[in-house]
Formats: C-alpha cells, sequence, structure tokens
C-alpha cells in the first residue's frame, strides 16, 4: 500500500498564512501561476513509482484552464482525475479560500483541530489531540456502539474531526472551517462490462500498491475475496504476494468454506495459512498494543491480528475484499422493484421481479406485493440493532446526505453506505504493523459499480455479476460461482460467554456505564441471553466492548507515548 511514511502536519493561522511541521513533506507536484487565481500544493506518497500515472500532465493543464471558477472547481477536476493515495491544498489568491482535499476514499485520513486563532490538521491523530487530557465526544461513542457508524467527520474525541471520505475542508481567511462534498461518483449511462472492470481494478493496484511491499490476501472462500485473490495474483508476483489466510472455526456452520478457500488458494498458486478463530476469540484480550485513531470492528480481533503478523510478519498489508458485497449488490432487495416501478417501463419490471422471485426462491405475486405495498420493513431478518435493549436514549441520527443529487434512492442509499464504510476502515494508519487495503473501495471501481445497472447485476441463479464475470475470465475459478448466503458467526457469542468476567468488568466499567448512557438492568439482561445464543445481543454487546476496548487502549498508551517535536514553516519558504 502506498502511504506516507511519516506524519504530514499544517497549519493554518487567521491571517490565511499556511505553516509545514517539517521539510520532508515538499509536495511533488506544485503549480502556481500569478495569471490564474489557485494556487494548489498536491502531496504524495514517495516511493520508487514514477507518479506520472497518479497525476497525467494534461490533468494539470485541464486545471490551470478552469482554475479560475475557484478552489471548489479545481478541486472537483482533482478529484476525478487522480487516482491513488493524495493530498491537495488549493489556495485561492484572492480571497485567501483553502480547500484540503484528501483522496476521496480515504487512502489517506486528515484530522483536525481548531484553537486559539490556529487551525492544526494532520494525518496522524496524535499530532492534533490534547495529550494530557483525553476527552471523549459522546455522542461518536453512542453512535458506533448502537449502529457500528459513528457523525460523518466526527472521531471518538471531543473537537477533534477527521475530514470524511468524499469531502474537503473549505477555509475561509478569517478560519471559518466548513466541510463540503467534493466527491461522489459521476452516473455518465455508459453500462460498464467485466472488461472495464478488469481494467479499473488493475489501474488501482497500479496506482495504490507500492512495489515494494508484502502482500497477504484474507481469503474467505466467498465470492468477494476470491474475486480479489484473482485479481492480485494476476497483478502481482508470489515475491510481493506469496499468502492467503483464512479464518475458520471447527464449530461454525461455515467450516465447509475452508475447502473453498483451499481450492481457491490451489488455483492462483499461493500459500494458505489457515488460522481457528476458537483460538483468537473477540474479548480474549482488551487491550490493544497500538492506539489506532478510528473506532471500528478491528478492536474485537486484537488477539486474531496479533497471529496475523506472527503467521506472515511485520510491514504486511493485509488485502481484504470489502465492500465488494455492497457495490455489486449481493442477494439484492426487492426494494429496487419500486424504481422501476416509478419508470412505468412495465415489461422491465415484470421480468426483473420474476428474477429476483427466483434468485430468492420467493414467489412472483409475492415479490410485487412486497414492492407495490413499500413493505421491505416487514421482511427484515434482523431487528435494528439500535433499537434493542440497553439504550436509554432515543435513536441516533448519525448520516448525512451532504446534498446528493442522485434522483434515483438506490444510488443515494448505497453512497452513503460506502461514506460510512470508509469512514469506519483505516487502511493508511502511521506506523501501523498490519496496513489493510480494500481494493473494491477505490473510486474508480466504486464508478463501475454505479454504473451498473443493479438489474444487470443478477440473474436467476447469481448476484454480483460483473465482478464474478471479471475474475473468472482472468482465472476460470469455478469458486467464484458459489451461491449467495447470508454469514453468521458465532465467534461473538463464544467470545464474550468465554470471557464473561472480563466482559462484565469491560463494561460496566467502561466509559458509557459511567456516564450513564447505558442501562445497567437492560445490559444484564443483553448478557444473560447471550448465555442462551442470542446473536443480536451478542452483536449488541460486542459494539459496546469495541468502545470500551479503544478507550482502554487509548487511557493506557497515553501515558507511553511521546508527542512528536513540531516545528512549523511558512509553507513557501520551504518551497524555495
Amino acid at each position: 500500500m502506498n502511504k506516507f511514511e511519516t506524519p504530514l502536519t499544517w497549519e493554518i493561522h487567521r491571517n490565511g498564512d499556511l505553516f509545514s511541521a517539517s521539510t520532508n513533506d515538499i509536495p511533488q507536484h506544485h503549480q502556481e501561476n500569478l495569471s490564474h487565481e489557485i494556487q494548489y500544493f498536491i502531496y504524495l506518497p514517495r516511493s520508487e513509482k514514477a507518479t506520472h500515472k497518479q497525476t497525467p500532465s494534461d490533468t494539470f493543464d485541464k486545471i490551470n484552464r478552469n482554475n479560475r471558477r475557484g478552489t471548489l472547481s479545481t478541486a472537483k477536476i482533482i478529484s476525478h482525475a487522480i487516482d491513488g493515495t493524495y493530498i491537495s491544498i488549493l489556495i485561492n489568491k484572492n480571497d485567501g479560500e483553502i480547500i484540503i482535499l484528501p483522496d476521496p476514499t480515504s487512502g489517506v485520513k486528515i484530522f483536525y483541530k481548531y484553537a486559539n486563532g490556529i487551525l492544526r490538521f494532520s494525518t496522524d491523530i496524535n499530532c492534533v489531540i490534547n495529550q494530557a487530557s483525553l476527552d471523549w465526544d459522546y455522542s461518536h461513542l453512542v453512535s458506533f456502539a448502537r449502529t457500528q457508524f459513528s457523525p460523518p467527520g466526527s472521531t471518538a474525541f471531543e473537537k477533534i474531526y477527521v475530514i470524511s471520505p468524499g469531502c474537503g475542508l473549505r477555509i475561509s481567511r478569517n478560519l471559518n472551517i466548513s466541510q463540503i462534498l467534493i466527491w461522489s461518483p459521476r452516473i455518465d449511462g455508459k453500462n460498464r462490462t467485466k472488461d472495464d472492470l478488469i481494467e479499473a481494478v488493475a489501474d488501482c493496484l497500479e496506482t495504490r500498491v507500492n512495489r515494494k511491499s508484502k502482500l497477504c490476501l484474507s481469503l474467505s472462500g466467498g465470492v468477494d475475496s476470491s474475486a480479489c485473490g484473482i485479481f492480485l495474483a494476476d497483478k502481482f508476483s508470489k515475491e510481493n504476494f506469496s499468502t492467503c489466510v483464512h479464518f475458520y472455526s471447527t464449530r461454525s456452520s461455515e467450516f465447509y468454506e475452508v475447502k473453498l478457500a483451499e481450492a481457491v488458494s490451489n488455483l492462483i498458486d499461493r500459500n494458505l495459512e489457515k488460522i481457528d478463530i476458537d483460538n483468537h476469540l473477540p474479548f480474549d484480550k482488551l487491550i490493544s498494543s497500538e492506539a489506532p485513531s478510528i473506532l471500528n470492528q478491528n478492536m474485537l480481533y486484537i488477539s486474531l491480528e496479533e497471529e496475523i503478523i506472527r503467521r506472515v510478519g511485520e510491514n504486511v498489508t493485509l488485502v481484504e475484499g470489502q465492500g465488494g458485497d455492497l457495490l455489486f449488490d449481493a442477494l439484492p432487495q426487492f426494494k429496487i422493484l419500486t424504481e422501476l416501478f416509478f419508470s412505468k417501463n412495465w415489461r422491465k419490471t415484470l421480468s426483473v421481479a420474476k428474477t429476483l422471485a427466483i434468485l430468492h426462491n420467493e414467489s412472483l405475486p409475492r415479490v410485487l406485493c412486497i414492492a407495490l405495498h413499500d413493505s421491505i420493513a416487514s421482511i427484515r431478518t434482523t431487528p435494528e440493532i439500535s433499537n434493542l435493549a440497553i439504550w436509554p436514549t432515543k435513536r441516533l441520527k448519525y448520516r448525512n446526505p451532504n446534498n446528493l443529487t442522485y434522483s434515483m434512492p438506490s444510488l443515494r442509499n448505497k453512497y452513503l453506505d460506502i461514506q460510512s464504510l470508509l469512514s469506519t476502515l483505516s487502511s493508511n494508519e502511521i506506523n501501523c504493523k498490519l496496513q489493510r487495503y480494500f481494493p473494491f473501495l477505490d473510486r474508480r471501481i466504486i464508478e463501475i459499480a454505479f454504473n451498473t445497472p443493479i438489474e444487470h447485476s443478477f440473474n436467476n441463479f447469481n448476484d454480483r455479476l460483473i465482478l464474478r464475470e471479471a475474475a473468472f475470465k482472468i482465472n476460470p475459478c469455478h469458486a467464484i460461482w458459489r451461491k449467495s448466503k447470508g454469514s453468521l458467526d458465532a465467534g461473538v457469542i463464544q467470545g464474550i460467554n468465554k470471557n464473561i468476567s472480563s466482559f462484565r468488568d469491560l463494561i460496566f466499567n467502561g466509559n458509557l456505564h459511567k456516564q450513564h448512557l447505558i442501562d445497567s438492568a437492560l445490559t444484564e439482561e443483553a448478557i444473560k441471553n447471550v448465555k442462551f445464543g442470542s446473536r443480536i445481543h451478542g452483536i449488541q454487546l460486542a459494539l459496546l466492548g469495541c468502545v470500551e476496548i479503544f478507550c482502554n487502549t487509548w487511557t493506557h498508551r497515553r501515558s507511553e507515548f511521546t508527542p512528536p517535536p513540531l516545528e512549523f514553516k511558512p509553507i513557501n519558504s520551504i518551497l524555495n
């Protein structure tokens, strides 16, 4: 994974002056033309790879031709033109407006804080956080514990923010600060094919992954990870990509997936490390050796991550197929018929309804009835986690539409889901032993998915057709055509029950309980239900445990951490 090897940190003062904390972060592309209004800096990770593929000269020509339109227009051009990990800083020379733009799918996250007339922003949250006193943002913590997502742009720390995926930070000369939507997938009406997807994945791997990186694939045996393995093996030699890891449990009903993972790894000719998760359950460890910047579900699998590192070594990038099911419509729902009804294309609507009925093993009248009466909620197989017990307050609203203009609700909701998912993923942590990379959540892949009509993404037998067909064309792996299914992971329930004493201490001595944000009696009832195998209560308590492990880790690691020394200099003096 191409990443910034050291933290990049800047400050903007009230007079609009921009300062940098290091001479090592000189941008690899700096354009300034006094006859134009916009000055911009583009920072790219240093690597042995040439960067012209990421930043073609015609992109800069287009920026220079159009930058009289302002910083926002220039930022949008950059967001749609440059692939890979980057940070762009744009300055309007006339009014002093500045836009900070990380790459839209969050190859790198930018954290920021405003205090005492100074805005500081950095790729490392340690450079903006108050190490002397950790002040928690309880709205963020509670939202994650209830929904596994958090308010856009917030972090677990009070008054510390992060630029949301697809957004930029707009800063006026007097330091009025707002996040604005810069990038969303373009809909051009051209249906994409498997060849388009193959080309896009190849280009994304070319621009995102450093050729010196050691890659390891998380191979479940499912459609997304199997396709990911085929794409990786086609692009990288064994020197870069030699190993896959598969997590299994002999107690799970999905133990048969070991054979699917073996079949895929044999076909792509890579080693397969099989790890029994029964020996590395959630809550086996309650403090991580590294304090992550983003609160996410990795806190459940501390012991498992340590085992991965022991097997494959440090400084390895773990590649995951996450997002493939969301982008390419795994098990598409009946609600897509609602949009087809409004289009008044009755023949097409009926044809899609028949295909959906066969795929879901439902009757055609029932499918049509559900769609017509807009009663999707009645067939949900799992209740809303946030509406279950332990939460004494009303449900939180954590997502913001960001003024999206998609006319179809399915595209609008898909973008919001992707934005929420990207917000919780940590793919470019500074000084992290196990980096993560999610190829299917790259900008070009997302845009291909958005330009594939959902009714073209499935047939009577399978979903995610474009993804399966693209992988199968590269390597005819029959495991790629396996049936989709719902997943039931008993690991969370096993982990809570195995570590029940330490888990109870974690929850009832935790931050949320101390702040009276959870109900003690209802929490006890949920723990009791988990003893009897309640999956829903298990997931609910697991998310709560994630929050408390995150807080525990930061509290314990703070005493061991020495903030990096920062010496700020005007950025123009560094460039000159």
